[in-house]
C-alpha cells in the first residue's frame, strides 16, 4: 500500500498561496478598479453625442398653409469651465491613489494575518507533541510506580500520585489536540487547502534585523506606510472636490455642429448648421451653495480622519517595538527555563532509579519541563509574529531582511 503524501508547507508558501484569496485584498483591488475607472472618466470630459432630429411645422405660403420639414444630423458635446474640470479630474486621481495605498495596506494586514495563523498553528502542532510526550512520561513513571508497589519497595501513594499526573497529562494533550486540530483548519481555510489537510509545517526563517529606536522607527513608519499615502491623497482629493464645487457657478457651454435638409416654404433646403449655448447658473435655491459646504465638510472630515490615523500609528509602531523587545527577552529567558528543568527532570529520574528521590519529584520536575518547552515554542512564535508585525507597522516589505 502506498503511503499518503504529507503536504509541506513553509511560511512564505503560506502567505504566497493566501493572498490572492485574501477576501480584504480583493475588495481593495475593486475599488482601485472603480477609482482608475472614475480617473478616466474625468479626464475625458463629457462624450460628444450624436444626435438626429425632425420637425415638422406650419409654415404660409402663397398658396396657404404649407408644412416645414426639416431634418438634421449632427454631433453635440458639453464643455465645463477648464478649473471645475480640471479639479475633477485632480480628485479622481487622488481617489485612485488612496485606493492603490489601501491595496498595499491590506496586503501588509493580511500577510501578519497569514503569519499568526501559521505560527498559531506551528506553536499548537508542537505543544500536542510535548503534551504526548508528557503523556508517555508520566505513563513511564506509573508503570515504574506499580512495579515497585508489588516488590514491595514503593509506596502506595507513588502509585495513586503517579495515577493523578497520568490522567492530567492525558487531559492536557487532549485539549493540546483539539487545539491542535482547530488551529489547522483555520490555516488550510486561509491558505485553501482541503480540510484536515494538516500539512507539515517547516520552522519558520526568523526575521534579522536590528531592532531600531522609537524616533527612528516612527519617521520610518509616517513616511513609508501605505495607509498614511492613502490619507493624504483623501485630504488631496477633499481639497480638489472643494474646488470643484466652487466652480461650479462658472458658466458652461453646449456646442453642437451637423447637416440639415429638408422642406422649407415649400423649397429643397439643405447646409451645414452650428449652434452655441451659454448656460450661467443661478443659484437662487442655494444648491450650488450647498454642494460648496457639503465639500467643506469633506475637507474638515478627511482632515480629521488623517490626524486619527497618525496617532494610530504612532500607537501600533511604539505597541510593536515593545512587544519585539520583550519577545527578543522571553525566548532568552524560556531558552535557559528549558534547559534548567531538563537538567532537573534527568537528575529526578537518576535518582529514582536508584531509589534517591520520590515519584512526585519526578512527576514534578517532568511537569516542569513540559511547561517550559511549551512556553518556549511560544515565545520563539511570538518573537517571529513580533518582528513581522514591527516591519509591517513601519511600512517595509517583510520579504526583505536587512
Amino acid at each position: 500500500m502506498t503511503p499518503a503524501l504529507t503536504l509541506a508547507l513553509s511560511l512564505q508558501s503560506a502567505i504566497t498561496q493566501a493572498l490572492p484569496r485574501d477576501p480584504a485584498i480583493l475588495q481593495a483591488r475593486a475599488e482601485r478598479h472603480a477609482a482608475a475607472a472614475d480617473t478616466l472618466a474625468a479626464r475625458a470630459g463629457s462624450a460628444p453625442q450624436l444626435f438626429v432630429s425632425y420637425a415638422n411645422a406650419p409654415q404660409s405660403g402663397n398658396a396657404g398653409t404649407i408644412a416645414q420639414r426639416t431634418s438634421v444630423v449632427g454631433i453635440s458635446k458639453s464643455f465645463a469651465f477648464p478649473g471645475e474640470a480640471g479639479s475633477q479630474s485632480d480628485a479622481a486621481h487622488s481617489t485612485e491613489s488612496a485606493a492603490a495605498a489601501r491595496v498595499t495596506r491590506a496586503q501588509n494586514e493580511a500577510t501578519l494575518q497569514i503569519v499568526v495563523t501559521y505560527m498559531d498553528a506551528f506553536v499548537a502542532g508542537d505543544q500536542s507533541t510535548i503534551a504526548a510526550e508528557g503523556t508517555a512520561s508520566a505513563k513511564r513513571v506509573l508503570d515504574a510506580a506499580n512495579v515497585r508497589l508489588r516488590a514491595g519497595d514503593g509506596p502506595r501513594i507513588d502509585v495513586e500520585q503517579a495515577t493523578a499526573a497520568y490522567a492530567s497529562a492525558q487531559s492536557a494533550q487532549a485539549a493540546a489536540d483539539g487545539k491542535r486540530d482547530t488551529s489547522f483548519a483555520a490555516l488550510d481555510l486561509a491558505v485553501g487547502l482541503e480540510p484536515s489537510a494538516r500539512p507539515a509545517l517547516a520552522v519558520p526563517a526568523p526575521l534579522t534585523f536590528t531592532i531600531p529606536a522609537e524616533q527612528a522607527a516612527l519617521v520610518a513608519a509616517l513616511g513609508a506606510r501605505a495607509d498614511v499615502r492613502a490619507a493624504d491623497d483623501d485630504v488631496r482629493a477633499a481639497r480638489a472636490t472643494l474646488r470643484a464645487a466652487g466652480l461650479a457657478y462658472a458658466p458652461s457651454l453646449d456646442a453642437s455642429a451637423g447637416r440639415q435638409s429638408g422642406i422649407d416654404s415649400g423649397t429643397l433646403v439643405a447646409g451645414a448648421t452650428v449652434s452655441v449655448s451659454l448656460h450661467v447658473p443661478i443659484d437662487s435655491g442655494g444648491a450650488v451653495r450647498a454642494q460648496v459646504e457639503r465639500a467643506r465638510a469633506g475637507v474638515d472630515r478627511a482632515l480629521a480622519q488623517r490626524e486619527a490615523l497618525r496617532r494610530s500609528v504612532v500607537l501600533e509602531v511604539e505597541s510593536a517595538l515593545a512587544d519585539a523587545r520583550s519577545a527578543q527577552v522571553r525566548v532568552e529567558a524560556e531558552r535557559r527555563a528549558v534547559e534548567a528543568a531538563r537538567a532537573a527532570a534527568d537528575a529526578a529520574n537518576l535518582g529514582y532509579t536508584h531509589g534517591a528521590t520520590s515519584a512526585f519529584e519526578v512527576l514534578l520536575a517532568q511537569s516542569q519541563e513540559v511547561a517550559a518547552r511549551g512556553a518556549l515554542v511560544s515565545a520563539q512564535a511570538d518573537a517571529v509574529k513580533a518582528r513581522y508585525a514591527l516591519r509591517l507597522a513601519e511600512g517595509a516589505n517583510t520579504d526583505v531582511t536587512p
